[in-house]
């Protein structure tokens, strides 16, 4: 009885080392998966870090660009508004020189006759 009860106890022990052997292999299995992931995570962040970065670079640099596109577009309306006041006076100026001329042109027919 003794004996059945030894061999009985060794392997009822064997199943229980062989669960462990199990397990401890399952843990470092996680264990690796867990330091892959890690170092994943780690690398998205960076990564994450660069493009946050470079999206605030684009987003200055487009409203830098948006600023100078308005300066220049109230400069050029600024110009336009310019140049029509001055085809405006040329325009005037032409027609008090065309009336002027034919005013002369009047009076100088009016003397010949």
């Amino acid at each position: 009885r003794e004996l059945r009860l030894e061999v009985e106890e060794l392997r009822s022990s064997r199943v229980q080392e062989d669960v462990v052997s199990r397990a401890e292999s399952r843990v470092k299995e996680l264990e690796s998966t867990l330091r892959t992931e890690e170092r994943n995570k780690s690398s998205l962040t960076n990564t994450i870090g660069k493009l946050e970065r470079r999206i605030n670079e684009m987003n200055d640099q487009m409203e830098e660009e948006h600023r100078i596109a308005t300066e220049q577009k109230e400069l050029m309306t600024q110009r336009i508004r310019s140049l029509k006041r001055q085809l405006n006076e040329a325009e005037e100026e032409a027609s008090r020189k065309e009336a002027q001329f034919r005013h002369t042109q009047r009076e100088l027919t009016e003397e010949r006759e």
